[in-house]
């Protein structure tokens, strides 16, 4: 009995994080509308800027308000300067935006911290104390006692004060809420500061227990979800014992359970059991005017274009240095990942955060097929493009239930989850050395990547190319057709007579097919399935570059693969500018940001815009010498033989 109450205990540290953590996001999400899957950055963010003051010299004290209130700074700065422009974006932007500052963060703290994972400063007093007959750190009852402090204050702030008032109002109908003379930018303005503050103070609390970690402190956001998920994103007080409750019975299951992962993945657990069984749903916020989604172009790439492209590809593949011919065949595999996401994403509207996690799945059955059963090349490829159909839908299946927001906590539970279980499981997958893939011939002939890469690159071209050109006419299409109109509203669609479930789920299968040929082309490309490329950062990583290029045409598709790490467009910027490896996190944060707030239907189609008004003036007639426009012509009044003098009186 007395383990059981001290791992309980023990897990009152991490429990207390979630549960700050969860009401920051509840914060964020009542007074703005959006739900902040950046905030486990912040948290990361601001542990680690604490630790370098503290370092410095700064005494604890100083160095925790001045964290806190940059923190906080950071919140309402980040609402003025990217939220309150998207304020009538669709909820799929605003959920990609957080994930661009997600990316932006890590990078930052990768390029300034390091990613060496060390110790942190501690805040709270750590010496033992007993209850019970049990010893444990003082600083868990800390920690319990600040976290229900924190959710009687945020309780009491909502119901006693204006703002918070006014914050439940306009969470319930901002337009409501304007009329009344209220500020929804104020408002949102205040509560993401408040909610960045809380996630920094949540970091700082946690970081001296779990580590100075960049994806360990980030990945915080899932228990915090799951926590938020529990409390209705209503209620502070149910918010912070169900972030309580979480921690504690990781503690428990950590220690009665060997399992690899067991404990990551609870939070998972939570989440489909709040989501998809007992139909608790983040609540729907109204907003005061909404805007399209991006653009779904009906053509795609022209036929001359398609030839050219292959061309240059083929040329490249054998003209070009062995760095080049193994960076473009990178970005001819990253392409067919990209696919999948353009499909579900770009077609469907459907917010997954798991395009990677298919990847990872499809190279293990590459691996296991061909290593294992000795099944020869490509067969193993096709046989797990085929697996991946009813994986994909299995995993797809949340979709008929839940949408949007809830969607995407579903489905970043789910890479999480299996990262942790299968992924990191040595005795299943060879853990982070990977399963090995044998070197690929057919009936004889070489394809190794390492001797031969222009025949490996020449076949990686010919599959892409397939899977562009079926992307394409899956647009085209009756089924994407059908696709399209369940993005734009599901229930027109099925007033129209179009099986919602149906478009849903032949998405996500087709895209986990594309998935699973992408991690098997890369396990051939390495010689072994490294696990660690198909984390859930891989994935959102992805998502960022897609959603770039363009996450609704096949073209943002192919800039995503150039511009992936180690890619064409990453080789080229190196070669020019030296090492971009640290860069590259922050700069494709930066990037996305951009897109979104300047160019929100993709650089691909803004860059087709701009070369088509380029083209338009260049095909303007030029006057003849001494010619004066029509329009500019001065008009003669009726009985006058001259144009009337321009001279001014």
């Amino acid at each position: 009995m007395s383990t059981v109450v001290l791992f309980a205990i023990l897990g009152l540290g991490s429990g207390a994080a979630y549960a700050i953590l969860a009401c920051g996001v509840v914060l964020v999400h009542r007074g703005s509308g959006t739900l902040s899957f950046a905030q486990g950055a912040v948290c990361m963010f601001a542990a680690f800027l604490f630790a370098r003051l503290v370092e410095q010299g700064v005494p604890k004290p100083l160095a925790l308000v001045v964290t806190l209130l940059a923190a906080g700074t950071f919140g309402a700065g980040w609402h003025a300067a990217v939220m309150r422009p998207l304020r009538s974006a669709p909820i799929l932007a605003k959920v990609i935006v957080t994930l661009g500052l997600l990316t932006a963060l890590e990078g930052a703290a990768s390029l300034w911290f390091g990613d060496q994972i060390r110790n942190a400063p501690k805040v709270l007093p750590t010496g033992d104390v007993g209850v019970f007959g049990v010893q444990f750190g003082q600083d868990r009852l800390w920690l319990l006692g600040i976290t229900i402090v924190i959710a009687i204050a945020l309780a009491a702030w909502y119901s006693a004060t204006l703002i918070g008032v006014s914050t439940r109002a306009a969470a319930e109908n901002p337009r409501g809420a304007a009329l009344l003379g209220f500020s929804p930018d104020l408002i949102a303005a205040t509560n993401w500061a408040i909610g960045c503050a809380l996630a920094g103070l949540a970091g700082i609390l946690i970081a001296p227990i779990v580590g100075l970690s960049i994806g360990g402190l980030t990945l915080l956001i899932l228990p915090a979800l799951a926590a938020a998920l529990l409390g209705g994103f209503r209620s502070f007080g149910l918010t912070a014992l169900a972030g309580i409750l979480i921690g504690s019975a990781q503690s428990e299951i950590g220690r009665y359970w060997k399992q690899t992962g067991v404990t990551d993945a609870l939070p998972f657990v939570v989440v489909i059991a709040a989501v998809v069984l007992t139909g608790r749903l983040i609540p729907e916020r109204g907003t005061i005017s909404t805007v399209r989604l991006p653009l779904a172009p009906r053509g795609g790439i022209r036929p001359s274009s398609a030839v050219a492209l292959i061309a240059v590809a083929v040329a490249g593949l054998a003209l070009l240095n062995s760095t080049y011919q193994s960076g473009l065949t990178t970005s001819l595999v990253t392409i067919s990942a990209a696919l999948s996401v353009v499909i579900v994403t770009g077609f469907v509207g459907q917010t997954s955060l798991m395009p990677m996690t298919f990847a990872g799945i499809g190279g293990l059955l590459t691996s296991k097929f061909a290593e294992n059963l000795n099944v020869p090349f490509p067969f193993p490829l096709v046989l797990a493009a085929v697996c991946m159909v009813p994986i994909g839908m299995l995993l797809g299946l949340p979709a008929l239930r839940v949408r949007g927001l809830n969607l995407a906590v579903v489905t970043i539970g789910a890479a999480v989850a299996v990262n942790a279980v299968l992924f990191l499981n040595r005795s299943w997958t060879g853990g982070q050395t990977g399963s090995l893939a044998p070197s690929p011939s057919i009936f004889g002939f070489s394809l190794d990547p390492s001797l031969h890469r222009f025949r490996f690159g020449l076949f990686c071209v010919l599959l892409t190319a397939l899977l562009v050109w079926g992307t394409g006419n899956l647009r085209r299409g009756p089924s994407g057709l059908r696709m399209l109109a369940v993005r734009s509203n599901e229930r027109a669609a099925t007033a129209s007579g179009i099986s919602v479930s149906s478009a849903k789920l032949q998405a996500f299968a087709v895209s986990a097919a594309m998935a699973g040929v992408s991690g098997s082309l890369l396990s051939y490309q390495i010689g072994a399935v490294s696990f660690d490329r198909f984390d859930v950062f891989g994935s959102i990583g992805l998502i960022v570059l897609v959603y770039i290029g363009g996450v609704s045409i096949v073209s943002g598709a192919i800039f995503a693969g150039l511009a992936a790490e180690g890619g064409v467009f990453y080789l080229l910027v190196q070669d020019a500018i030296g090492s971009v490896a640290r860069y590259y996190g922050l700069a494709s944060g930066l990037l996305l940001l951009l897109t979104i707030v300047a160019n929100p239907d993709g650089a691909v189609i803004a860059a087709r815009r701009q070369w088509a008004w380029l083209r338009s003036r260049g095909s303007r007639p030029h006057p003849a010498p001494g010619h004066q426009p029509a329009e500019t012509q001065p008009v003669r009044r009726p009985g006058e033989t001259t144009a009337p003098s321009s001279t001014p009186l």
